[in-house]
């Protein structure tokens, strides 16, 4: 019989080539959730599907040429919001796109967990099919903001 899962993803970590960060991340999360004994053997195992295909659509991602620390970021964040998921609903909520709504007043992340880099992301892709109206113009800078900076703008 063959490797567990776990020890194959633990040999993964514990080689001399070093893979990937997005990987890393995935890799250890699944075994820390693996070993996790206060959730159901349910929850472990969406967890860790979870985990993985968040982990390949951040690998998509970086396909598209978008940069490698704010995927890594939001690789990072997910996985702490799924790795405390005790239930399956949650789950599902954590995985859920970051869609930003207008309160009458300005747009905002609703989302319960909310992750900005992700929401920048976004707000990149969607200003590439068409002009962003003023008010999203604004969300995106603030947005850009917190996750940059002011000082990182471009000049």
């Amino acid at each position: 019989m063959g490797l567990s899962w776990r020890d194959r993803m633990q040999r993964l970590l514990d080689t001399d080539v070093i893979p990937d960060p997005l990987a890393v991340l995935a890799v250890d999360a699944v075994i820390r959730s693996d070993e996790d004994t206060s959730v159901s053997e349910k929850i472990k195992k969406l967890r860790r599907e979870t985990i993985l295909q968040e982990y390949a659509a951040m690998v998509a991602l970086l396909n598209n040429a978008l940069m490698e620390s704010l995927l890594t970021s939001i690789l990072s964040q997910k996985i702490a919001y799924l790795l405390k998921a005790t239930t399956i609903g949650e789950i599902k909520e954590i995985c859920e796109q970051q869609k930003p709504r207008y309160n009458g007043a300005n747009i905002i992340n609703a989302h319960k967990y909310p992750i900005h880099e992700e929401e920048l992301i976004g707000w990149s892709l969607t200003s590439l099919k068409a002009p962003l109206i003023e008010k999203a113009m604004e969300r995106m800078e603030e947005v850009f903001t917190q996750v940059f900076g002011k000082d990182n703008w471009p000049t």
